[in-house]
């Protein structure tokens, strides 16, 4: 996901609405990471919250899980 990560745009963002869908979350849950911090960090703006692109490509990549092979 790095490579995916170095080609977006550091002011590319998305929306609260576009990030549930990304996640498959509802609104509700996404509220509570924001509140408990579990989330991507985000940015208020006057309409809501938006979240950087880039952001969430990397909060995402430091949760993903490699299976282990059983020894």
């Amino acid at each position: 996901m790095s490579e995916i990560i170095s080609t977006v745009s550091p002011l590319e963002t998305i929306d609260a609405e576009q990030l549930c869908e990304l996640l498959h979350i509802s609104m509700r849950t996404l509220k509570w990471w924001r509140q408990t911090g579990e989330g991507p960090a985000h940015v208020t703006t006057g309409r809501g919250y938006v979240y950087r692109t880039v952001t969430v490509l990397r909060w995402m990549e430091e949760r993903e899980h490699v299976a282990q092979k059983a020894s």
